[in-house]
């Protein structure tokens, strides 16, 4: 194994899995991570029929953690929760502005903050 570790970020989806197999093979030590951006059991459409083949939902993080089991990496939720309602709110409030890209100013003051 190489001695550095590689956080993955990991979606459930076939490329984020498909990318820490081929790293795991190379002998990478490896992490995966999902972020968590709100609360899957407060969303009203969860508790309907209509929740079907929406991204980010509760399988496909146990799709991430599954491929994580099978390749033996450890693998961990990271909760953003808060994250996700600052980016909506600054995102909101720069939004009427002309030739402003909302999500990465509010990306920008994240990382500084």
């Amino acid at each position: 194994m190489l001695s550095k570790t590689i956080a993955v970020a990991m979606s459930g989806g076939v490329d984020s899995s498909a990318v820490a197999a081929m790293l795991r093979a190379e002998g990478h030590n490896l992490i995966g991570l999902t972020m968590q951006l709100w609360n899957q059991r407060r969303l009203p459409e969860i508790q309907s029929d209509k929740a079907t083949g929406r991204c980010c939902s509760l399988d496909d993080v146990y799709d991430a953690r599954a491929v994580a089991q099978i390749l033996g990496i450890p693998y961990y939720v990271v909760n953003f929760e808060g994250v996700a309602q600052l980016v909506n709110d600054f995102t909101h409030d720069l939004a009427p502005l002309p030739g402003t890209h909302p999500q990465a100013a509010a990306l920008s003051h994240i990382i500084r903050t």
